[in-house]
């Protein structure tokens, strides 16, 4: 009975254990918006977005992830495919601040305490909050209100490699689906509402894509391994 009570023991505290393979670093790359002005290409990143990225390992195959980026974004009607766009004329500028939590699960075995190569593509998906600026047009001029609050839902398609021991490097495309249709001035809460005529979409939130690059370092103890 204290054989088996010591076994059942050593295994709570290897998945203990487990759990805190940690990794911290940054993310690096361009962004572009999808929405009511400018080209409707789904990734074209054309402005910077950078921020710091928190992992925690549960095991090989699940990781939270804890991250804070910053994106610019922006849209002009004269780089549009549409014609009626471009005759539009509309553009703008944006500053976003996200803060999100997600799940990535990775497709293959990423076992950070194994030696040799660990690779695998994966998904991730989660929640954030983002703080940009309210947008709004006053006498065919661009302005806004201050910054405001909404939510998002990133999803993100990776793959992602050790590079040194401790190093992880990560290559990561992920789209954000916002709950505002204001990130472009189009849907102002005060201010003139300009007539976006009939390439505007008024069922339609905004979005923005995120591409480029991360890289981790990773720390915490390795697993226990018993010795029966």
């Amino acid at each position: 009975m204290k054989y088996l009570v010591y076994i059942i023991a050593c295994l709570l505290v290897t998945g203990n254990l487990k759990a805190q393979s940690h990794e911290i670093g940054l993310a690096i790359g361009g962004a572009n918006y999808i929405g009511d002005i400018g080209s409707t290409t789904y990734v074209d990143p054309n402005e910077a977005g950078y921020g710091f990225i928190y992992r925690l390992n549960r095991s090989d195959r699940h990781t939270y992830r804890l991250s804070f980026m910053r994106y610019n974004i922006k849209g002009d009607d004269l780089e549009s495919e549409f014609v009626n766009r471009r005759l539009r004329g509309y553009s703008f500028t944006n500053a976003i601040n996200e803060l999100s939590l997600g799940m990535e699960f990775s497709f293959w075995e990423f076992n950070l305490h194994n030696k040799g190569n660990q690779a695998s593509p994966y998904i991730h998906f989660g929640l954030g909050v983002i703080n940009y600026k309210d947008l709004f047009y006053s006498n065919g001029r661009l302005m806004d209100s201050g910054r405001v609050i909404s939510a998002s839902v990133p999803i993100s398609l990776g793959y992602k490699a050790r590079l040194l021991r401790r190093l992880i490097v990560s290559a990561e495309i992920s789209a954000k689906y916002t709950f505002t249709d204001n990130l472009d001035g189009s849907k102002p809460k005060i201010g003139v509402f300009n007539d976006f005529g009939s390439v505007r979409s008024v069922t339609n939130n905004d979005w923005f894509v995120f591409t480029g690059v991360m890289l981790t370092y990773t720390f915490g103890k390795r697993p226990c391994l018993c010795k029966f």
